[in-house]
């Protein structure tokens, strides 16, 4: 399996051929068996109070946005995750700037692209729907753990998990990491949406390191630890930044 995996990475997207996807729900079963026996239930994303429709929907509110159209693009951020399972969730809810592996950022472009398309005939709702749907892989990759150190976390699924737990329980309390984002004022202007979500997945890689390891080591203490809340803080301003840049870019 982990042959044919590395002969099926080289040749994603646009050589999958059928015989690949039957190895491909092997690995995925397989995977899944052993990581549910030993780590239990594993996430892959912002997890928690709707962390990626809060992001979305302050956004939105920022710009004027109506508060029926904000509303829909809150309900819809989180709807990606249940699009896939096993290893595809996973390949499609990162990315790798140095690998350039993963496939969030065109996801990410693909649903912009549609909901601009969409605003500017007039269907509103089905541009927030989709503008949603867009911010949530961009969202993922303000996510340090969603940039790299494949091989570490598939490992140790637990310090993914743990990252996320911890901002989740911090998100209305605690920290209130959800001010973060509350209390970003200002925007990248995006042209190209896919290069945008590369250049964040590349700005919060360069905190993977450094996070991972100190979730790592200190597994009951990171959480306080000041290097841990400024990296949580500056990736989750430079997220914010990204999304109102996207509602910009759908809205024209």
């Amino acid at each position: 399996m982990k042959k044919a995996m590395k002969d099926i990475w080289k040749r994603y997207p646009d050589q999958i051929t059928e015989q690949d996807n039957l190895m491909l729900d092997k690995v995925a079963k397989a995977t899944a068996e052993y990581l549910n026996d030993k780590y239990g239930d594993v996430g892959i994303n912002w997890s928690g109070p709707n962390m990626h429709g809060d992001i979305i929907h302050i956004a939105c509110i920022k710009w004027g946005v109506s508060a029926s159209n904000a509303q829909t693009a809150n309900n819809s951020a989180p709807v990606p995750d249940t699009w896939n399972s096993g290893f595809w969730q996973s390949y499609n809810h990162y990315y790798d700037p140095v690998l350039q592996t993963g496939y969030a950022h065109t996801n990410c472009a693909n649903r912009a692209n549609i909901a601009k398309d969409y605003y500017n005939s007039g269907q509103y709702t089905s541009a927030y729907e989709h503008l949603g749907y867009s911010s949530h892989y961009m969202a993922d990759l303000g996510n340090p753990m969603h940039t790299g150190k494949e091989y570490a976390q598939y490992q140790n699924q637990w310090v993914h998990t743990s990252y996320e737990s911890y901002v989740a329980n911090n998100w209305n309390t605690g920290y209130n990491y959800k001010n973060v984002v509350q209390n970003t004022g200002t925007y990248y202007s995006i042209t190209n949406p896919e290069q945008s979500a590369k250049d964040l997945a590349s700005a919060t890689r360069s905190d993977l390191n450094a996070l991972y390891n100190e979730v790592f080591y200190y597994p009951n203490t990171f959480g306080s630890d000041p290097d841990v809340i400024e990296i949580t803080q500056r990736v989750l301003g430079k997220t914010a930044k990204y999304n109102m840049g996207l509602v910009k870019y759908v809205r024209g």
